[in-house]
């Protein structure tokens, strides 16, 4: 038998075997043709969707698998980022609070600065009146009382007088009172002659107190100015002290 070709084995019907042989034709053998073919594509078809499900199924595992992890790790960091949120809004709330109370506070302690620093002149005239005349009354008591157990400041107050005049000034004239005339005369030992001033002995004068004039100046130290200009200091204002 040579190789390639094909070996068909065949034999010959008798006579009944040939009465029973039923004839194809072309049109059944088509359609035996196309149903075998039908058959086949069938099979296959089968097989592909089996193979489509398994991966269907297998696929269908592994996407689940996966959502559930995903939805874990969207809840941990939705968690996470809500947790970090919530912290950050409650230290801003409460450092805006801290803020707002602090403000509150300065804003008043500036309120009470403000108030104890107005000028007195905001109180009413006769309280001020009063005021004055109290000031006035109580500086007076004491200095005179000082001046009573140390009647020798008037020696200063008469050198830091003089020494406020112009170097050039003539014909100066201490006005005192006759007790504290005599006590300047002693201490500062000038005679009249060789003094460059006089004195003149002035009644109405207050004990501690002098008046200076010379050609072109004059100087008022008199107690009661004295007193004045401290008062004005203390109240901020020009009111002058009422009188004995």
């Amino acid at each position: 038998m040579s190789k390639g070709r094909e070996v068909v084995f065949t034999r010959a019907l008798d006579d009944d075997e040939c009465h029973s042989v039923q004839p194809f034709s072309f049109k059944e053998m088509r359609a035996g043709k196309e149903e075998f073919h039908s058959l086949n594509e069938r099979d296959e078809e089968k097989n592909s969707n089996q193979g489509l499900l398994e991966n269907i199924a297998e696929s269908g595992a592994l996407t689940v698998e996966k959502l559930e992890a995903l939805q874990q790790q969207v809840y941990q960091e939705s968690y996470d980022k809500g947790l970090a949120e919530g912290r950050t809004a409650g230290v801003e709330q409460a450092l805006a609070e801290q803020r707002q109370q602090a403000a509150g506070q300065a804003q008043k302690i500036q309120s009470i600065l403000e108030h104890f620093s107005a000028p007195l002149q905001d109180l009413d005239d006769t309280i001020l009146d009063e005021l004055t005349t109290m000031v006035t009354t109580i500086a007076k008591h004491f200095i005179r009382r000082e001046l009573k157990h140390d009647p020798g400041q008037i020696i200063a107050v008469t050198r830091e007088a003089l020494a406020i005049l112009p170097l050039n000034s003539r014909h100066i004239r201490l006005h005192l009172h006759p007790d504290d005339a005599a006590l300047v005369r002693d201490t500062l030992a000038v005679s009249e002659e060789e003094s460059p001033w006089r004195i003149i002995e002035d009644g109405t004068l207050s004990r501690g107190g002098l008046k200076v004039t010379a050609e072109n100046s004059q100087i008022d130290a008199t107690v009661e100015s004295r007193f004045a200009e401290v008062i004005s200091r203390i109240l901020g204002d020009e009111r002058e002290p009422e009188g004995e």
